[in-house]
């Protein structure tokens, strides 16, 4: 079996998002004649913790630590809430790639010493955190191992960081270059990433687009009970300030009640939802109709889906690139999804493609609260469409995908 080195700064018990799509390739890949080992990082102050995770760790996958000494741990350690947040953007300005650049020194000690005691046949870095794609790089040019890069979010148009001077976007453009100069195959969860990166770097060959998806597993065996009289729509995931903000969603149904009293709709937020946020739904009085869950482990998250009518979505006018890993989970569910997302972005092109669900403007409350009125209505109906489970966005066959590139990168014509 050929044997690939994966360097995931996030790997469980850390939870969130950025965790399933690694994780599931490492269980999957041993089927399709790939052995992994992880080199990850002790994260002692992350705000997702799910320890449940870990339990899906296939025993003979050997998961490598580094101690991480982060400048800003104290300020972690130390702050009762995030806002929301794990990315402190003002950060973007002292540290390129990104804040987690002290992670390399002993993420290269480390993946030295793995390359130089065995036989690796590919090393395979996902990212962000970029500083991730610095450590593969450096580890495939010392050992002279092929290396392939999987990009979760775009490196030199994060919708997650500020719009950086000319000098660090140049120093940033760089890092990113030299990269992707040294990798054998580039992949990416979404096509628009792709296409970006082929508007900068129009000479990259060897792009594929491997998306997000969702497992039947983690389908718990016990659904809660769907309410029969209320329009249940929820969401999954982070709120996060100033970035991913459904504040649209909160006006249009503050309108509503104002005009017609109680409304027959539970909006609920499941994950980890900044102070702030929470103050506007007190402030505007939607307590009986908007609750805030806080952050749940991702089976107990999975079994909330499925006894919903809708999945909220929502992605910010700016962010027209971006789908996030809920969309696909989403979409794998078979669930309507209530896409407040850009109309002719990438996550707006997806629903409706696969027909799966609403999309209009995240900042059309006007059109939101129509929306919403004529949900209702098919509630009443019993005429919310069902959706179908899809099977190209299974994390096992997804893989099968990944692991085909990866038998393509070692290849003797390819070295």
């Amino acid at each position: 079996m050929k044997k690939v080195l994966i360097i995931s700064y996030y790997f469980p018990p850390a939870g969130g998002a950025g965790v399933f799509r690694t994780l599931k390739f490492t269980c999957y890949l041993p089927e399709f004649g790939w052995q992994p080992t992880v080199l990850s990082t002790e994260l002692p102050h992350y705000f997702w913790q799910d320890d449940a995770l870990v339990n899906e760790i296939p025993p003979d996958v050997n998961v490598l630590r580094t101690e991480y000494r982060n400048p800003l741990s104290w300020f972690l350690k130390n702050k009762k809430t995030a806002g929301g947040r794990s990315h402190y953007p003002g950060s973007d300005f002292l540290f390129l790639p990104d804040n987690k650049l002290w992670w390399q020194p002993e993420a290269y000690k480390k993946g030295f010493e793995i390359l130089e005691n065995k036989h690796y046949d590919l090393i395979f870095a996902t990212v962000p955190p970029f500083t991730g794609g610095l450590i593969a790089s450096r580890l495939s040019k010392r050992f002279k191992i092929p290396m392939i890069i999987d990009f979760r979010d775009s490196w030199h148009n994060s919708p997650a960081r500020p719009r950086l001077p000319y000098f660090h976007y140049k120093w940033n453009i760089y890092l990113e270059k030299r990269v992707l100069q040294q990798s054998a195959a580039v992949i990416s969860v979404n096509k628009s990433i792709i296409q970006d990166i082929l508007g900068v770097y129009p000479g990259l060959s060897a792009t594929q687009w491997i998306p997000n998806g969702f497992d039947p597993a983690d389908i718990p065996a016990n659904l809660p009970t769907r309410n029969q009289e209320l329009l249940t729509i929820k969401y999954l995931g982070t709120v996060y300030e100033g970035f991913r903000y459904p504040q649209s969603i909160l006006l249009a149904i503050k309108e509503m009640h104002e005009e017609s009293g109680m409304i027959p709709i539970q909006l609920e937020f499941i994950g980890r939802i900044p102070e702030s946020f929470q103050k506007l739904v007190h402030q505007y009085q939607l307590g009986e109709l908007v609750k805030c869950r806080g952050f749940v482990s991702h089976y107990e998250a999975i079994g909330e889906a499925m006894a919903s009518d809708l999945l909220l979505l929502y992605i910010q006018s700016s962010s027209v690139q971006q789908t996030t890993s809920k969309l696909y989970e989403y979409l794998g569910l078979g669930k309507p999804v209530l896409g407040l997302v850009p109309c002719f972005g990438e996550a707006g092109r997806l629903i409706r493609e696969h027909r799966a669900g609403w999309v209009i403007s995240p900042d059309d409350v006007q059109g939101i609260k129509s929306l919403l009125r004529e949900l209702l209505q098919l509630k009443v109906k019993g005429a919310i469409f069902k959706g179908e489970q899809r099977p190209e966005f299974l994390r096992k066959n997804l893989t099968r995908e990944l692991a085909q590139i990866f038998d393509q990168a070692v290849k003797p014509e390819c070295q």
